[in-house]
């Protein structure tokens, strides 16, 4: 499966959702209430976007991401976890032994997808995590959004460790990817950059991922503990209930 070109809405598609949106005003809205948010026409833009860029996005199937990615056994010991109900807001990541940063690659590669690493042994050049499939099976959850969470911009793993912030591992985060690609043929982080905070480079640094528009790549690079700026952003971990 090569990586679906991306394509822009069209211009019936746009008329539609404008529509909608006009539609969305309550007519009984108070004068005063409008004249408000007539003040804040900025503000309505933001709120309007962030709607449309929060999906919603399908759920993961996570045996046919296995199966794409040449990964039997993974989807074997896959089908012995339980995994929590669907949740609208929330994709649950099935982790097992044998998900591992250079298994994934290889077999998103298999997919077409090209990657851009700043190091082609992802697993001996990260092989500090927070969790790890080989000390046994797990199951995280992730917020369903394209770019990782707003919240946890401007923020370095130092500052995120001093707020006991769980967040997500490069494994993780590249697993998360495969099953995305593989259930919509796009990839995340096409603007921002998830920081995967609970990974750790043999040097310290910390892993980040993201997708090129332009290059067509995923990028998995490092970054320095203490840096931080707005597009670079953790992905908080959600764990199931017990």
């Amino acid at each position: 499966m090569a990586t679906a070109p991306f394509e822009l809405m069209t211009t019936g598609e746009m008329k539609d959702l404008c529509s909608a949106a006009f539609q969305a005003v309550p007519s009984d809205l108070p004068r005063w209430l409008a004249k408000q948010w007539l003040c804040q026409k900025g503000r309505i833009g933001e709120e309007i976007t962030k709607i449309f860029l929060a999906g919603p996005f399908p759920d993961i199937n996570w045996q046919l991401t296995c199966e794409k990615l040449g990964m039997k056994a993974e989807a074997e010991a896959i089908s012995k976890l339980v995994l929590p109900p669907a949740n609208p807001a929330t994709w649950w990541v099935p982790m097992v032994e044998g998900v591992t940063s250079n298994r994934v690659v290889a077999g998103m590669r298999n997919l077409g997808v090209d990657y851009g690493l700043f190091d082609e042994d992802l697993d001996a050049a990260v092989p500090t995590h927070d969790r790890d499939p080989k000390n046994g099976s797990y199951v995280v959850g992730f917020r369903r959004t394209i770019e990782a969470d707003e919240e946890n911009a401007n923020k370095s793993v130092i500052q995120l460790a001093e707020q006991k912030h769980a967040g997500i591992t490069l494994p993780e985060r590249l697993w998360l990817g495969a099953g995305f690609f593989v259930a919509t043929g796009q990839h995340l982080d096409t603007k921002k950059i998830t920081l995967c905070s609970g990974s750790r480079f043999v040097r310290g640094f910390v892993p980040y991922v993201s997708f090129s528009l332009d290059s067509r790549q995923v990028y998995v690079y490092w970054f320095s503990p203490g840096f931080s700026r707005g597009d670079l952003r953790s992905r908080s971990v959600q764990f199931p209930l017990p």
